[in-house]
């Protein structure tokens, strides 16, 4: 008798152990039969996977009322999601695909702040995936609502000709990311990933199911991508790549009037100095709009130069630019004196013909406040414009056409090219 007992409770013991783990219901994001997806978020393509109207093929939705159709690019239901490598690799070689885990909140910021989505009770992230060649390359991002972001390459790492479904267990990240605000998953499949020009991959029916498991050993966390390029942090006055630092037009100093700050490098030897107006390290830049006695020339910038001016003249010059078009984002921090004032950001390549700038477009935010703030510039708005792999200049605009009054000052600190939205 007593030897039945032991067994029983031996069984009761175990019992939790022998029950199949009770399977959470599958909570599906989409499977692109509606817009928004089914948590009303919004879904992207950026960088070299931005699509081209005017091609016949191009990243967007698929589907019967898509040209040359064929529903074998479709897992389920009638569509899916087509990814076109369409770049040139040179000018912009990543290409990215976003889903937003809920619905914008502000789009004012970048990236558009959503509304988180608590996966913390899902075991894996699902998905069916398939190349029209077989051999594409693909990565996963997962961002939280922190800007944290983890890149990693599933597996197995290549796309077939057939659809497979790829599940990622959230215990392999969960180190990484907050799981319980998570804002947004990414498929990265540009040439930085190892795909060639015109590369074309489907997705369909991305899906959060599944209890708890192990990591997978199998899945290879990206880190290369993650270290970014430093432009200028200002403890000197020149930038990182030796480039001069070079204020014009209404930010060119009087330093014969001696009642007016000016635009230069900003540390503790500057007048009126304040640790306030650093955001890190020692040194930082203040801009200030002098705006010169010629009214009709109200426009200030800052120049911060990629090459030294003696070998930009140098047509010929080994160094003539960087090369940055493996990044996502410029982002830099600023702050204005009073509050409510604005920027805009200039870029120039190498083939530019004259100094004049080529692009000149509104960061994220573009309105400064009295507190450190970080911008975040999207190079994939400037791709078109500039060649991002000969890049020479980054600048500031912060004259009085934009609505900056005369003696307004800015302070900016910390440039660097980076695919992170939390760095630096």
């Amino acid at each position: 008798m007593k030897t039945f007992q032991r067994l029983l409770l031996l069984f009761l013991f175990l019992l939790p152990n022998l029950l199949p783990a009770e399977e959470v219901p599958l909570l599906n994001v989409t499977g692109f039969e509606t817009w928004p997806n089914a948590l009303k978020g919004q879904m992207w393509v950026n960088g070299g996977g931005e699509p081209n109207w005017n091609e016949p093929v191009q990243s967007w939705v698929y589907g019967p009322d898509t040209k040359e159709y064929k529903k074998e690019y479709v897992y389920s239901g009638a569509y899916s999601f087509r990814l076109v490598n369409a770049r040139n690799p040179k000018n912009l070689p990543w290409a990215s695909f976003t889903v937003d885990l809920g619905p914008i909140t502000d789009i004012t910021v970048e990236p558009k702040k959503v509304e988180s989505l608590d996966v913390s009770g899902y075991g894996v992230l699902s998905f069916w995936i398939r190349g029209e060649k077989g051999g594409e390359k693909y990565q996963v991002s997962f961002r939280d609502a922190s800007q944290r972001e983890v890149t990693l390459i599933p597996y197995p790492k290549e796309a077939s000709k057939e659809w497979k479904e790829i599940r990622i267990p959230l215990s392999s990240i969960e180190k990484e990311v907050n799981l319980l605000e998570i804002d947004a998953v990414s498929l990265n499949f540009g040439s930085s990933v190892g795909n060639p020009i015109n590369s074309i991959l489907y997705i369909d029916d991305i899906a959060f199911s599944g209890t708890k498991s192990k990591p997978d050993k199998e899945i290879v966390f990206e880190q290369v991508q993650q270290e970014g390029l430093w432009l200028a942090d200002f403890e000197q006055d020149v930038s990182l790549f030796e480039g001069d630092m070079v204020p014009y037009g209404g930010a060119q100093a009087n330093f014969n009037n001696r009642d007016q700050l000016h635009t230069t490098l900003y540390n503790e030897l500057s007048e009126n100095y304040s640790i306030n107006h650093i955001f890190r390290g020692k040194g930082s830049y203040r801009l200030v709009n002098e705006v010169p006695l010629e009214q009709n020339n109200l426009w200030a910038s800052l120049s911060i130069n990629l090459v030294p001016v003696v070998e930009m003249k140098q047509k010929r010059s080994a160094r003539m630019g960087v090369d940055v078009s493996r990044f996502r984002y410029l982002i830099f921090w600023a702050k204005g004196e009073n509050g409510g004032e604005r920027i805009k950001v200039i870029f120039r390549d190498a083939k530019a013909p004259d100094f004049l700038p080529q692009v000149m477009i509104d960061p994220y935010p573009q309105i400064l406040t009295r507190q450190w703030r970080k911008i975040v510039v999207p190079l994939s708005q400037v791709s078109n414009e500039v060649d991002l792999s000969q890049l020479i200049l980054v600048g500031l605009e912060f004259g009085s056409w934009l609505g900056n009054l005369k003696g307004d000052i800015l302070y900016v600190d910390d440039f660097v090219f980076t695919n992170l939205l939390n760095e630096p």
